[in-house]
């Protein structure tokens, strides 16, 4: 009987005294688990979905973020496409202008945001490249054919001479505009776009227009 007793504290002591061992690894074993996911995770995806979406937004808004008084070596860290690039007649010739339209890719060009930019001419720099800054801009939306936008030369009804102008129009693939949303003067004195009514009877040559093309 006393050897009953014995083996059956035995059995008890092995059997109770091993669960508070056992729990503890349960609980350590519940306790990483999530962790071991969370780092899994972490390394599929780095970024969490607000900073991709901010990352992505930052892209999107370089034609939002301000031109005027920067310089063409400055701008070059955007990565822009240049859609169009002109100089401008000035008749008093003491400084070289320039119009550019800049978007994010080329397709946009035609279809999408573009930031239309007046330029002064600064100085040369490395390789004979030409350094403007610039003093105006504008942002607006291409949809070709219906909305396009290009510089021309325009003499208006009560001007002695052709100025420089920026038009809104839609090509219709003739040597003549039909349709001319939108008109600013291109003020070189004041070095702005200055939007201005549109005269009646207005006529303009197409600046796409290739005669064979």
């Amino acid at each position: 009987m006393n050897k009953f007793f014995i083996v059956l504290l035995f059995l008890s002591f092995i059997f109770f005294g091993s669960r508070p061992q056992d729990q503890d690894e349960s609980k350590n074993a519940t306790a990483i688990s999530p962790l071991a996911i969370r780092l899994s995770e972490t390394e599929i995806f780095p970024f969490s979905l607000t900073e991709m979406e901010s990352t992505k937004g930052a892209q999107q808004d370089r034609l939002d973020r301000a031109f005027v008084g920067k310089t063409t070596q400055e701008l070059n860290q955007y990565n822009l496409h240049t859609c169009l690039g002109s100089m401008l007649e000035d008749e008093s010739e003491n400084d070289k202008y320039a119009m550019a339209i800049f978007s994010l890719n080329r397709d946009n060009c035609q279809h999408g945001k573009n930031k239309i930019v007046l330029e002064k001419f600064m100085h040369y720099y490395e390789q004979g490249k030409a350094n403007f800054v610039i003093r105006d801009e504008l942002i607006v939306i291409s949809d070709y054919p219906k909305r396009c936008y290009s510089n021309v030369r325009l003499k208006l009804d009560h001007q002695k001479q052709e100025r420089n102008y920026l038009i809104e129009y839609e090509d219709n693939a003739k040597p003549m505009l039909e349709k001319i949303h939108k008109l600013w003067e291109i003020d070189l004195e004041k070095e702005k776009f200055k939007e201005i009514a549109l005269p009646k009877n207005l006529q303009c040559y197409n600046p796409d227009y290739a005669e064979g093309i």
